[in-house]
């Protein structure tokens, strides 16, 4: 712990100096002149005595091709200083790991042979076809370590994880979301999976038993479609099932899984969430520490949504203070709990960007955000803006050829009574290229730091499962970045395996001793 703990406070350290590029808004860039309070003195000064501006932009990209080059370069040095802080870059094989590293302690704990989940690309996006393949062969493997009877997905949503654990895998699983319509959308997804998935199988039984003779053995050997009746979906039946639910770290996971599964008996469940939103990933862990729950695999995403003990929301200044008896979502650790720790929605924001596509595609895709920015300044020369009401234009931006064309309408999705002088609009637009500059050096370091911030975060998670007692807890990179940003999963194994911790239906009223 004391690691983790040294870690989380050097990133503080180095965050802290640095805090006002990441806790501001790009909307306010030019009116605020943000430049002069986040941008380092060193950089700006770099970039204002710069002959060419592309120069530099041309040797941080070829810095981040080498993360090892000599350079006078202030922005290159501020990136090689934030990433050092980077999971990545803090693997220790302790308690941040590989997912490789996860599978040899999963072996050492008897899990058996790891099985590659196949890949299914019908019913799902590129994306969550990756995610779900993925994600299900961790989980499948740490169930097998736990000897686990059940699978909670928690925030289950559209369900494809749940399933494919089911078919690929046998496990019995229970999608709980507290949306109805999703859990109804999960259980109609859950019959077509099992439809697609019974007819991959006929398919690959029927070419299997076809003697390979003749040049057109491939054509004749393809097998005819089966209509499958929802009766025969004996998978959707036993292994797996969707409850609406709202969870808190007081569910009773015992009585809902009673409820889902009535002749069973449970053992060793596990729950994990792919992507939970918010303050769910903090439930989540507080759910497993205070239960009979023996192993967790957790994905976090939107920090943004998370709320935060130290620091309230702006956006739920009115909410009742009731809603947070369950716990908020950061911290959780006592060690930034004791010491009152927060970050703000801002800094939080910040966390979610991917440094990894910005340098994968070499664009800074900054552009919009400089038309934002010059229209707040605009518009406020021209009209009165509440700070309490501030204006949402939304992605306007990539619909215009040029800034005139954006504020024109932008006005007229906000309705303003307001002529636009095209003539003023390309003036203002020609006069600020330098601070347009200046907006592309503070998205690079807003950028450099989120992987920082998402580290602070996902530590303090792994950190509050360890002041637990539970020292089987990690930090596992299981997602390519590149395909999925919020690619690190946090995953806790209790010590050992307790005796069977539900009864079925008939006794469940007795207490297991």
């Amino acid at each position: 712990m004391e690691l983790i703990k040294n870690t989380i406070d050097e990133m503080i350290e180095f965050i802290t100096p640095n805090i006002a590029c990441v806790n501001t808004h790009t909307v306010h860039f030019m009116v605020e002149k943000l430049w002069e309070t986040t941008i380092p003195k060193a950089i700006l000064s770099q970039v204002n005595n710069s002959p060419s501006f592309d120069s530099l932009l041309e040797e941080f990209w070829k810095s981040r091709q080498d993360n090892h080059v000599e350079t006078n370069s202030e922005l290159v040095k501020f990136f090689q200083a934030a990433d050092k802080f980077r999971l990545t870059s803090l693997m220790n094989g302790e308690s941040i790991i590989t997912v490789d590293e996860l599978f040899s302690k999963l072996q050492a704990r008897k899990c058996g042979q790891v099985v590659e989940s196949a890949k299914v690309s019908q019913l799902m996006s590129e994306k969550k076809s990756y995610e779900v393949q993925v994600m299900s062969q961790v989980v499948a493997a740490v169930t097998n370590s736990c000897d686990s009877s059940h699978i909670i997905d928690l925030g289950g949503g559209q369900g494809y994880l749940s399933t494919i654990l089911a078919l690929q895998h046998g496990k019995k699983t229970l999608s709980l979301d507290y949306n109805q319509v999703n859990t109804h959308g999960a259980a109609v997804r859950s019959k077509k999976l099992e439809k697609l998935w019974m007819r991959t199988q006929n398919r690959q039984t029927s070419h299997a038993s076809v003697e390979h003779h003749g040049k057109n053995w491939k054509r004749k050997s393809k097998a005819p479609v089966v209509s499958i009746k929802d009766e025969e979906l004996v998978v959707c039946k036993d292994k797996c099932k969707q409850i609406t639910h709202f969870v808190t770290p007081d569910s009773d996971i015992s009585s809902i899984l009673s409820q889902a599964y009535p002749q069973d008996s449970l053992h060793n469940v596990c729950i994990m969430g792919l992507h939970t939103c918010g303050d769910l990933s903090g439930t989540a862990l507080r759910l497993f520490t205070k239960s009979s729950l023996q192993c967790l695999v957790q994905v976090g995403c939107c920090y943004h949504l998370l709320e935060e003990e130290f620091i309230r929301s702006p956006f739920w200044k009115d909410v009742d203070q009731s809603l947070y008896e369950h716990g908020y979502g950061f911290p959780l650790s006592e060690h930034l709990r004791s010491r009152k720790f927060f970050l703000g929605r801002n800094v939080r924001m910040s966390g979610t960007q991917s440094p990894e596509r910005v340098i994968d595609l070499k664009q800074t895709q900054t552009l919009p955000l400089f038309y934002r920015a010059l229209l707040e300044k605009y518009l406020r020369s021209k009209i009165t803006i509440n700070d309490e009401e501030p204006k949402v234009v939304g992605r306007l931006a990539t619909k215009c050829s040029n800034f005139v064309e954006y504020v024109h309408r932008a006005v007229d999705k906000l309705k303003l009574d307001l002529e636009v002088d095209d003539e003023e609009v390309t003036r203002l637009f020609n006069s600020h290229q330098r601070e347009y500059e200046y907006l592309q050096i503070y998205y690079f370091l807003k950028t450099a730091l989120a992987p920082v911030i998402e580290a602070l975060i996902v530590l303090d998670r792994v950190l509050y499962l360890r002041e637990q007692g539970f020292s089987e807890s990690y930090v596992v990179q299981i997602f390519d970045p590149l395909i999925s940003p919020r690619c690190y999963a946090v995953v806790s194994l209790k010590p050992t395996p307790p005796s069977p911790l539900f009864i079925p239906r008939e006794d469940s009223d007795k207490k297991v001793t």
